[in-house]
């Protein structure tokens, strides 16, 4: 019998009035090696108690902006570092304490030293 990974949505609001919704995986949100303590204690205690599987954020635009990059690295396997850009930096490194993602908060913290020294 297949077990079915356990989905749930996450709207990101950017405070324009625009939304994006992401179908993510709770294991990886809340989880897996690259998890967020946000999500994690979201999980344990918001969706255990209700069928509600969305979660609603209000984010800055320029953080909304980079909430993409933010998953694609929670999501990564590999273990490479962040996709960041000068553009992208402050809005993950927001994210990333925001949100209790460490390996994102030290990934962006490299890419900005590696950025001031050139």
């Amino acid at each position: 019998k297949k077990r079915r990974k356990k989905k749930c949505s996450t709207i990101a609001n950017n405070n324009n009035g625009l939304e994006q919704t992401y179908h993510v995986h709770k294991c990886f949100l809340g989880a897996g090696p690259r998890s967020s303590q946000y999500f994690a204690r979201l999980f344990k205690t918001k969706m255990s108690e209700s069928n509600n599987q969305t979660t609603k954020l209000k984010l800055h635009p320029s953080a909304a902006k980079a909430f993409p990059a933010m998953l694609d690295f929670v999501y990564d396997t590999v273990d490479k570092p962040v996709a960041a850009t000068t553009d992208n930096a402050v809005a993950l490194r927001h994210l990333a304490s925001y949100f209790g993602v460490k390996a994102l908060f030290t990934s962006v913290n490299d890419f900005i030293q590696d950025d001031m020294n050139k």
